[in-house]
């Protein structure tokens, strides 16, 4: 069974949260806007265009891998996301797409993720 689990950016709203802005909060998804996270034992408003979800993999090095991360696998790199036409995490680049599978654990790295790192896609913020 696969974890539930997810990712946003931190937005300031309570000035005792203020060091966390920009932060990454993992945990599970209250609604669109707020993520609960057991680290930090509370809930926390987050962007909501930043939320991502676990896909149940991690890297070579034990790393899990979220929607919107960026990887690599060989010397190729591509964007993780969730394709609703296949129903199935996809890895694209821009050159070709291609399912993203446990088998890949062994050889995949993620170096980033879309929203820390656009100039790893070829797109700028």
């Amino acid at each position: 069974m696969r974890e539930i689990l997810f990712r946003g950016k931190h937005i300031h709203a309570l000035q005792k949260n203020k060091h966390l802005t920009g932060r990454w909060i993992y945990g599970y998804l209250c609604d669109k806007n707020y993520i609960y996270s057991p680290e930090l034992e509370g809930e926390f408003l987050i962007n909501p265009e930043t939320v991502c979800q676990y896909t149940g993999l991690t890297d070579k090095s034990g790393r899990k891998i979220f929607e919107g991360d960026i990887v690599k696998i060989g010397l190729e790199q591509y964007e993780v996301w969730w394709n609703c036409d296949s129903s199935s995490l996809t890895l694209s680049n821009e050159s070709k797409s291609r399912g993203l599978y446990l088998s890949h654990s062994e050889t995949i790295e993620v170096i980033g993720n879309i929203f820390d790192n656009p100039d790893l896609t070829g797109d700028q913020p």
